[in-house]
């Protein structure tokens, strides 16, 4: 029997993720990014790693998270939703500036396809840093 494809890897870990299997998922698109290392010319690993980041992230390990989302980047540095994903999983480890300096980044990179939520979640996280920068009382003297 033939081996998946790093696609099909990825199609399996996608069903998975979207039926809350974040496990499977996992594992899914760690076999993607194998079947990817026999074949590189087939597949895009960033993606592979993305969506491993995500699962991660779902799963609440988020510095494996940010492990992948980095390495993502690395791969693409032009693709905007790696910097997303960098920028959740460094907001859940509390490193609201560099989260921020993340999503500015992922929404630099979006030019005038900007998805709405990623504004919202710049306002957030603008917030956020805002809020462990200056505290509820050091502003106020």
């Amino acid at each position: 029997m033939a081996s998946n494809s790093a696609e099909q890897w990825k199609t399996q870990g996608n069903a998975h993720y979207s039926q809350g299997r974040l496990n499977d998922a996992v594992g899914c698109y760690t076999k993607a990014l194998e079947a990817h290392s026999t074949n590189p010319a087939e597949g895009k690993p960033s993606v592979y790693l993305s969506n491993r980041s995500a699962a991660y992230f779902q799963l609440r390990q988020f510095k494996h998270a940010l492990d992948d989302a980095i390495k993502a980047c690395q791969l693409d540095p032009t693709w905007p939703k790696a910097f997303w994903r960098k920028s959740s999983a460094l907001s859940a480890l509390g490193r609201e500036r560099e989260a921020l300096h993340a999503l500015l980044t992922a929404r630099a990179l979006s030019g005038s396809s900007i998805d709405p939520s990623l504004t919202e979640d710049v306002k957030s996280c603008w917030s956020s840093y805002i809020g462990a920068s200056y505290g509820s009382n050091e502003c106020c003297y």
